[in-house]
């Protein structure tokens, strides 16, 4: 579906629409907000909070997608759960608080969009592997971790990390938006 056919029927309030847009994103979100912490019930409220956010950018500015619908609207949803895991005060990736500053509306949409490419990538991962990698963020000591995730030795441990390491820069490094992102940045420069 067109995104300007999209945002029309949000406008008007189109249940054929919205409800197309609820089928289609519904199962890869109770997947993912299962996986972090969250429940069914969470991803309708989720979904919705998204397109009233996605309609008032529309109003607000000349919104310009540069990936498909479903790609922004689950970008926001991941963001706004974020939102509601730290409301939560349950396990706040430090990578996420670290971009705390793109939230704020005066955020140029170039920076906005490589800051939900990010987000997206790296809630990609496994929890356990977000998990770990939050923990090496955190400066934990080896031996914390290890107890903290149950691993049997710290070998184990640096194994892990570095596996989560590598497929996460693969997953990066295979993603276009972010080829497009690593091409403008050289241009700029």
């Amino acid at each position: 579906m067109h995104f300007n056919k999209i945002l029309n029927g949000l406008l008007h309030n189109d249940e054929v629409i919205i409800k197309s847009l609820y089928a289609k994103n519904q199962q890869i979100l109770i997947k993912w907000i299962k996986k972090n912490n969250g429940n069914e019930e969470d991803v309708s409220d989720i979904i919705q909070d998204a397109l009233l956010i996605i309609l008032r950018k529309s109003k607000e500015e000349n919104l310009q997608l540069t990936c498909t619908f479903s790609t922004y609207l689950i970008s926001i949803c991941k963001h706004l759960w974020f939102q509601e895991l730290r409301r939560r005060k349950k396990i706040i990736p430090s990578e996420i608080n670290q971009y705390e500053n793109l939230a704020n509306d005066n955020v140029d949409a170039s920076d906005q969009a490589r800051y939900n490419l990010y987000v997206q990538i790296l809630q990609s991962l496994e929890a356990d592997e977000r998990q770990l990698l939050e923990f090496y963020n955190q400066k934990k000591p080896i031996e914390e971790i290890m107890h903290l995730l149950g691993f049997r030795n710290k070998q184990a441990v640096a194994d892990k990390k570095k596996n989560c390491l590598k497929k996460l820069r693969k997953k990066l490094l295979s993603c276009e938006a972010y080829k497009e992102f690593r091409v403008e940045i050289l241009d700029n420069y």
